[in-house]
């Protein structure tokens, strides 16, 4: 690896080589990301054929107590937020996040966290260990409804 005679020392050799490994990374959770969501979206694109076929009368959803926000206790939560990884735990249908507090909402957390006002739901993702794949907490709202 050299260019004109100079040789690139090992330092900037590694940094470069730590750059295109993390950039790899980062490429390879886009492309899954996207790859579920378009999963995910041809799933409701089923269900919702199937449900205007059944248009013969009208379904009402029996009243039932609030659904509970959160998922169940001991999912691994995590938030990417300026190159920075923050983790967290379900527990007792709150969020601990690691050096941070509980939480009562993923966007109480997320605020704590970016100082910013944002929707909690699109920033965490959870951990689904049958698919051992991130998933965003938006996205598991939505299919657990």
């Amino acid at each position: 690896m050299q260019k004109q005679g100079l040789a690139i020392p090992p330092e900037l050799r590694k940094l470069k080589l730590d750059f295109l490994s993390e950039l790899d990374d980062v490429e390879k959770h886009i492309a899954l990301k996207q790859n579920l969501t378009g999963n995910i979206e041809r799933i409701f694109s089923v269900k919702t054929q199937r449900v205007e076929k059944k248009k013969s009368a009208p379904v009402k959803k029996p009243k039932s107590k609030k659904a509970n926000p959160f998922p169940p206790d001991g999912t691994s939560c995590r938030f990417v937020y300026k190159g920075q990884t923050y983790r967290a735990q379900i527990q007792n249908n709150q969020m601990a996040v690691d050096n941070y507090g509980v939480f009562s909402s993923f966007s109480a957390a997320s605020v704590k966290i970016s100082q910013t006002s944002r929707n909690g739901w699109k920033d965490w993702e959870l951990w689904n260990p049958e698919s051992k794949r991130w998933i965003v907490a938006d996205i598991w709202r939505k299919m657990n409804k």
